[in-house]
């Protein structure tokens, strides 16, 4: 790459929490063990403490630091196979449940924000979905997603928007979105609910986990008995047939200042080929970045994932005046 003084790094490292939670050294007895502490397993914690339980949550390295602090923090009604693609194997009814349960998901996102005065960079904006003239024989994709996002009752709008930052073949608008730092909101989420009844511990690796009444939950040096256990971790700990249809998958980012002004706020996924680049614009009040997401890969599929990187970085000058690279990360 051109650049060579990167933070190898997610952008959010830089300014995280620095606070942190004891290793777990003694039993315990719970009733409810997380195995995971992103945004999943605190998520799950706050729950299960709203009912009355008493938590552990166990996690192998730091609040956050794994797949929640190294997204980008986007949050939409959309997936990433595109709505539409719920129509190939379900009804409406379908289409419109998982619409509003990750609509339901921002607005958790969001109480959570106010009830606990958590600092992360908030903010509502749009979603965009788009071709350009590169890529217009991909148009009909967002067609059919504008057509299914009217189905599933979202404020939608097919017209370019003044200023966009990119030359546009079709455009499908999703208003009221959401961004946010994702590392700051979980470590400040888990600092808020953290007490005598939902305990914390971190560099505390669980080495197996045994189902019955109650579960064993076995770490390094220690072990607790609780009456659920929940894996907030992807896939399952252990060995279950379900591991042999996963395909785990991996994508890079980078994070570059520009020579000029940062595009407005808002999710931009450019639909190139078989997959988009994700785009968003991020201020964190001393610096300004543009993050760029793409080049997804099924992991142990490329010998040389180096080249992800560069085909993110050619595809960022191609369309923007880039001043430095400051952060890559996958």
């Amino acid at each position: 790459m051109s650049s060579k003084h990167f933070s190898s790094e997610a952008v959010w490292s830089a300014n995280a929490d620095k606070s942190s939670y004891p290793q777990l050294t003694e039993d315990l007895q719970v009733d409810v063990v997380i195995v995971g502490a992103g945004i999943t397993g605190i998520t799950a914690a706050y729950h299960a403490i709203q009912e009355g339980q008493r938590v552990a949550v166990l996690e192998s390295h730091r609040v956050g630091m794994g797949t929640t602090g190294s997204s980008t923090g986007n949050l939409y009604a959309s997936i990433g196979e595109h709505l539409f693609s719920i129509g190939l194997k379900h009804n409406e009814s379908t289409l419109k449940e998982v619409v509003k349960s990750r609509l339901s998901a921002i607005r958790f996102i969001e109480r959570r924000i106010r009830q606990f005065n958590i600092n992360c960079d908030f903010q509502r904006v749009p979603f965009y979905l788009f071709t350009s003239s590169e890529t217009k024989q991909k148009s009909t994709k967002i067609r059919k997603e504008y057509e299914v996002a009217v189905k599933a009752g979202l404020n939608v709008s097919d017209v370019t928007p003044v200023g966009f930052p990119f030359q546009v073949d079709e455009i499908l608008e999703i208003a009221d979105q959401a961004q946010f730092n994702p590392l700051q909101y979980v470590q400040q989420f888990a600092g808020a609910i953290e007490n005598e009844k939902c305990k914390i511990f971190e560099n505390t690796s669980v080495t197996r986990v045994k189902d019955g009444k109650p579960c064993i939950i076995e770490t390094k040096r220690a072990t607790i008995k609780a009456n659920k256990v929940i894996m907030a971790t992807h896939s399952p700990k252990g060995v279950y047939g379900v591991h042999t249809a996963m395909e785990p998958k991996r994508e890079h980012a980078l994070a570059v200042k520009l020579k000029g002004e940062l595009p407005s706020p808002g999710i931009y996924w450019h639909v190139l080929n078989d997959q988009h680049y994700s785009i968003r614009p991020y201020r964190n009040g001393e610096n300004d970045y543009l993050l760029v997401l793409g080049e997804s890969y099924k992991v142990g599929h490329k010998n040389h994932t180096e080249e992800s990187f560069k085909k993110i970085e050619e595809y960022l000058r191609r369309h923007f005046e880039v001043a430095s690279i400051e952060y890559k990360w996958a």
